[in-house]
């Protein structure tokens, strides 16, 4: 399953994973499921959660360029962005990053 998971979110025409049976009480393929018969997680259940929200997550710490320009490469979706300004002022902005569209944000400091 891991190897699936990682082939199909590198496949740029992949744009989502649909597993056939969630629970193993009843289902078409013995053992198939992604929880046990009481609904207890199986490790094939847990994987999914663990490379997305932690070996994938995007956490990066950067500095602007003299031009106060900073360039970023992400997966798509929706990013929490934490400005720290010179005098230690905290702002925070939450930006979306599009599949065939510029993504460019311009963040103004007072």
């Amino acid at each position: 399953m891991k190897q699936f998971v990682k082939l199909c979110l590198g496949h740029p025409a992949v744009v989502s994973i649909n597993w056939w049976g969630f629970s193993d009480r009843n289902i078409w393929l013995p053992g198939g499921g992604l929880v046990d018969e009481e609904y207890n997680p199986k490790p094939v259940y847990v994987m999914p959660d663990k490379l997305i929200n932690e070996t994938w997550k995007t956490n990066a710490a950067l500095q602007t360029d003299s031009q106060g320009d900073i360039t970023f490469r992400g997966f798509f979706g929706d990013y929490e962005v934490i400005m720290t300004t010179t005098n230690d002022k905290k702002l925070v902005y939450n930006i979306h990053v599009s599949k065939n569209e510029e993504n460019k944000w311009i963040f103004t400091v007072d």
